[in-house]
């Protein structure tokens, strides 16, 4: 299977998780070919036209089975130059995937990401809601979930309970709290921070912008985040809900490098991340505090185990690779058979034969 995968990386490169996906899979013999294009970059320095025509060019030579829009900041072309790529690659199936929070007032979804989407034959988002309701309505194909996903070359199984561990508690994440516009759960990430400063002090290392008071470190880049918490005892995550099954990327990092985690619930929780304990998540900033204490409060042994199933999970659920594994068994379901009749969501269980578009 040959694969355009459009990323919305900027500067070209700046996510190496595309390119080792496409590449663990060629290794496996599902993907024979593949091109990973900058969009943004090549927008920037040709303008939208120029880069339509480009690749359109690149999509010619490739011939590809599959093209793959990564994010809304990858689909910036005009319905003309949607025309034209799709002119150079008449047979290949669209695929779409999103990872961002979009909401109808606070962060609506960009109009022209929208042109893109709805000639996608699927769409995979990382929670339901707000945009999987605007895909279906558009007119998207298959509107189904797939996780945020990580890349396990760079987040390893780094964390040990035999290590010197510098902080008991961890928290990565920028304030962003903001008096121009509502952005959910930022009130409840600052009151976060402050119970953690309070209960903590410098026994927590807080990253991020932002912040202020005890346990403050600075800024922590995604290559930096393993060394982070192999130094750590117990990291606590918290996101922005906007729909079920949600979660950024961070959560899947943390499990991958084995740190035992306390993390804010949301909606399938127990189905999206089977095997781990309930203690381990929080229903506010309050609880939060009892997820962390009863974490550190582990035997060597209990600790052990919690890590390896953690690293285990990351594993089986939410490598990168495994993920597009299942957009492209999607995809080719579409693209020989019509339909994806034969392809369950390895994620929603019962929840319906692709997920979100079957609520």
């Amino acid at each position: 299977m040959r694969v355009l995968a459009l990323s919305n990386e900027r500067p070209a490169g700046a996510d190496p998780d595309i390119p080792w996906a496409l590449g663990a899979l060629q290794s496996e013999g599902i993907v024979t070919d593949y091109m990973v294009y900058s969009t943004p970059e090549r927008v920037a320095a040709l303008g939208e036209g120029g880069a339509a025509i480009e690749l359109a060019d690149l999509s010619s030579r490739l011939s590809p089975d599959a093209v793959i829009f990564f994010h809304s900041g990858s689909c910036l072309f005009t319905d003309d130059g949607l025309s034209l790529i799709r002119s150079a690659c008449p047979d290949a199936v669209w695929l779409y995937r999103e990872g961002d929070p979009f909401q109808r007032w606070t962060l609506p979804y960009p109009r022209r990401a929208l042109s893109t989407a709805k000639r996608c034959a699927a769409a995979f988002l990382f929670c339901d809601g707000y945009l999987a309701r605007r895909l279906r309505r558009s007119g998207t194909g298959i509107v189904t979930y797939a996780p945020s996903w990580v890349n396990p070359d760079r987040f390893s199984h780094v964390w040990s309970d035999d290590a010197h561990h510098e902080h008991d508690v961890v928290f990565i994440g920028n304030n962003v709290q903001s008096r121009m516009r509502h952005i959910p759960g930022a009130r409840e990430r600052v009151r976060l921070v402050a119970l953690l400063q309070q209960r903590y002090g410098n026994r927590l290392a807080i990253y991020g912008r932002g912040w202020s008071g005890p346990g403050v470190q600075g800024t922590c880049s995604f290559d930096e985040i393993p060394a982070v918490y192999s130094r750590s005892r117990v990291a606590v995550g918290i996101d922005h809900l906007v729909g079920s099954y949600q979660f950024s990327n961070r959560l899947p990092i943390a499990l991958s490098s084995g740190i035992p985690l306390a993390h804010s619930s949301f909606d399938g929780v127990e189905q999206i991340l089977p095997g781990l304990s309930p203690m381990q998540f929080y229903e506010d900033a309050s609880s939060a505090l009892s997820a962390i204490d009863s974490l550190i409060e582990l035997s060597s042994a209990e600790v052990k185990a919690l890590s390896d199933r953690e690293h285990h999970l990351a594993e089986t659920s939410f490598r990168c690779d495994r993920i597009l594994r299942f957009m492209l068994q999607v995809g080719l379901s579409v693209r020989e058979k019509g339909g994806p009749a034969q392809v369950r969501n390895p994620w929603l269980g019962d929840a319906g034969l692709l997920g979100l578009n079957q609520r």
